[in-house]
């Protein structure tokens, strides 16, 4: 935000609060179920796949439809409006690519 110029606010902090907690939904769906596949053999490489097979979908089609959903608020003429999309598309494309690379590894 520091690096875009757009400043911390009340409401740029309700947005945060909002965004996070969408990313961690997706991030408690992947270890669950992740837990759970684990828990049948104890195999780390298939309760991996199983679960990206799984849950891998569904969190990428949420984080995407939330994101153009949100991105449609980016071409309000009301400031506040449109920076609460842009900062909603960021958030939850960040959280997918740390749903989907970097939370299995």
């Amino acid at each position: 935000m520091g690096f875009l110029g757009i400043p911390l606010s009340v409401a740029t902090s309700l947005i945060a609060s909002v965004a996070i907690g969408l990313a961690v939904d997706d991030t408690i769906h992947y270890l669950v179920r992740y837990n759970t596949e684990f828990k049948k053999d104890l195999d780390k490489d298939r309760a991996m796949r199983d679960t990206l097979m799984s849950v891998g979908r569904p969190i990428i089609f949420t984080s995407l439809t939330i994101s153009l959903g949100f991105a449609v608020l980016t071409f309000s003429h009301f400031q506040p409006t449109a920076l609460f999309g842009f900062l909603m598309v960021v958030t939850m494309l960040s959280a997918l690519i740390g749903d989907t690379i970097l939370l299995p590894a």
